[in-house]
């Protein structure tokens, strides 16, 4: 099976760390349902801040319990494991690193894809597994099959194959497709 995954809220808790930093910075309130965290924010605000905060992140994101054990088990069980990310190509060797020091295997990533379809369709993606409504939303359209990993914001988007709410979930899900 080809699976594509999301990283920021779908494999740790980017956003949680990112919302108390901008809630620091900026004093902009969150709740746990607000998807758009950048909000109200200029392009190079957003860049200031991430320039700011980049190592703060790679220190305080965590993996999400059992992503790591779950994606890795997947690998050796012969499926293939693309990250598919939003993150730009400027944060490629501080994701890399994080994901090393996680110890996450994985056949390839894929940075800056606002549009996830589009490398779904290149990379044959059976199964996409995500957490952003916008790109659940543009997986449905295109007919691409998605697992939402379950989050306060995206309690609104439906048609999925699935809906977990942690990794094993998911393994069990795939495990059971397979049979």
């Amino acid at each position: 099976m080809i699976l594509g995954i999301d990283i920021d809220g779908t494999v740790n808790n980017f956003q949680d760390v990112i919302a108390k930093y901008l809630q620091k910075e900026y004093d902009i309130k969150f709740d746990d349902k607000d998807y758009e965290l950048y909000k109200g924010l200029k392009k190079s605000e957003i860049d200031k801040f991430n320039d700011k905060y980049s190592q703060v992140f790679l220190k305080e994101v965590k993996a999400l319990p059992e992503s790591q054990e779950v994606i890795n088990e997947l690998m050796n069980k012969g499926n293939e494991v693309y990250f598919i990310t939003a993150r730009e190509y400027s944060y490629a060797s501080d994701t890399m690193e994080w994901l090393k020091r996680n110890n996450f295997s994985f056949t390839d990533i894929y940075f800056n894809c606002g549009n996830k379809v589009d490398t779904c369709k290149w990379k044959n993606v059976d199964i996409m597994i995500d957490d952003s409504p916008y790109n659940l939303k543009a997986l449905n359209k295109a007919g691409i099959p998605y697992i939402i990993y379950n989050q306060n914001y995206n309690q609104d988007i439906y048609n999925e194959l699935y809906r977990a709410s942690n990794w094993n979930n998911i393994y069990d899900f795939l495990t059971y497709m397979k049979e």
